[in-house]
């Protein structure tokens, strides 16, 4: 394989990689470097950093007349423990040897947009689809539906026989399986009685089926009918080859072309329909095809903030003095991780990009490899401004961060200026620099060590870096 080659399946199942695994990548056959980017990710490690909150906590949640002490009390902990799951995701990203699985967990992380204001709840959604995320989507489907986080955020722990709550039924079929035109509004209306009495116990923080609370009656779904269960209205779906298409359709335009291809996702979700909707054999097909590496698939995919910074930490290796900072990056460039806008998650490509993101996009791997600071004044008197965390002191703007220029000098050390330039260019680039731009690079006077920095910062900066 080629480096671009090797580049485009790191950054696309995974986050990018340090040049020398690059490097060393490049030697290897495409189906052993596929395999073992699967093997790397069979068995993942779920995240445990969440502090569970003492009976005293948990007592005061429950409690409607809280203490003015208690409420902040309640907001420090939440508050503490968001960051901490936040920053231990984000590291993983950027550090973690389960590359593929953190990849495919950020994609079902967006694909089950979900937001709850208890990290407990979160931190339990995010393990789930973990768990799954290159199993069988049925058995994730039906995990995820039960998990407290999405219970709460789609209300179905409001849904009872005597006043069903449609919301969750609505979403589970527009947004998670077959997509809008799919389904009619008697199915919405049925599929929510099926999904009566779901919910979660607050104590427990898990799954309860409420008996009384469920509707027991005959219902008619997607053309069946019979006393369905919440459990039987999901494998109605999955039976759908709708449903296989939708996701296929949704995995291919994320991960290969955002213009996708008709042809290509209808043979891959045939595959994927009648192999039980087996996800890693699916995403195993579409690594190892041969039209994944072609021309008009590489380099055409605008990065999402998240996709940014972790390439940044892979290609780079910072560590940071201060790891604050980077949920004020996350907040200003409009993608933190855990708190999706809505059920319908993050916007996608070209929707990344405006004038004032596109600024800070370009100057953040100056800021990274410079340590500089943000230079993003609060807005007084506003609350919900992210740069508010501006004033909270030291380690919220200023990006401390070390990269280990030697081993980075050892694998760019070339007979030129000419040769440094063009190695550091393909390996940051997805696309080829501008003729002009690269002619432009002055590396008159300057030591080797700052050469290299100089051109990774020019490099970084380059509208062709936000690309992938």
């Amino acid at each position: 394989m080629t480096q671009r080659e090797v580049q485009h399946l790191y950054l696309r199942a995974g986050f990018g990689a340090p040049i020398y695994e690059i490097n060393r990548s490049e030697i290897v056959e495409r189906k052993k470097l596929v395999d073992q980017l699967f093997a790397d990710s069979v068995h993942p490690t779920l995240m445990n950093v969440v502090r569970m909150p003492t009976q005293e906590e948990m007592q005061m949640a429950m409690n409607k007349d809280k203490t003015p002490e208690e409420k902040k009390m309640l907001r420090e902990y939440k508050k503490d423990e968001d960051k901490k799951l936040n920053l231990a995701w984000l590291d993983r990203m950027m550090n973690g040897t389960e590359m593929l699985n953190e990849k495919m967990t950020f994609f079902w992380h967006d694909h089950f947009a979900c937001k709850d204001d208890n990290p407990i709840h979160s931190q339990s959604l995010n393990n789930t689809i973990r768990k799954y995320a290159l199993g069988d989507f049925r058995e994730m489907l039906v995990a995820v539906s039960k998990e407290p986080a999405m219970l709460k955020f789609l209300n179905n722990q409001q849904n009872k026989k005597n006043a069903p709550n449609e919301n969750f039924a609505r979403e589970v079929m527009e947004l998670f399986t077959l997509g809008r035109g799919n389904y009619s509004e008697g199915d919405i209306k049925n599929a929510a009685r099926a999904f009566t009495g779901w919910g979660f116990d607050p104590m427990e923080q898990a799954f309860v089926f409420r008996d009384k609370q469920h509707d027991y009656g005959e219902k008619t779904f997607l053309g069946k009918t019979g006393t369905f269960s919440g459990e039987d209205v999901l494998r109605i779906i999955t039976d759908q080859k709708q449903c296989a298409n939708y996701i296929t359709d949704k995995l291919y335009r994320y991960f290969v072309n955002e213009k996708g291809n008709n042809d290509r996702v209808a043979d891959l979700a045939a595959d994927f329909y009648a192999g039980g909707y087996n996800i890693g054999s699916l995403m195993h097909n579409i690594f190892s095809a041969d039209w994944f590496y072609d021309e008009e698939n590489i380099g055409i995919r605008i990065k999402s903030p998240i996709e940014l910074i972790a390439s940044l930490g892979r290609q780079f290796e910072p560590t940071f003095s201060q790891d604050n900072v980077l949920m004020l990056v996350q907040r200003i460039l409009g993608q933190l991780l855990f708190n999706p806008p809505n059920v319908a998650g993050w916007p996608n490509g070209q929707e990344w990009i405006d004038s004032s993101s596109l600024i800070f996009r370009t100057s953040l791997g100056k800021k990274l490899i410079d340590s500089s600071e943000l230079n993003i004044m609060p807005k007084p008197d506003d609350d919900k401004n992210p740069n508010e965390m501006l004033k909270k002191g030291k380690g919220f703007n200023q990006i401390e961060a070390h990269i280990n220029w030697d081993r980075l000098a050892k694998e760019f050390s070339a007979s030129s200026d000419r040769d440094m330039i063009a190695g550091i260019s393909t390996y940051l680039l997805q696309i080829e620099m501008n003729k002009d731009v690269r002619s432009n690079i002055n590396l008159t006077g300057l030591t080797p060590d700052e050469k290299l920095k100089h051109i990774c910062s020019v490099v970084t900066s380059l509208p062709e870096y936000q690309l992938c």
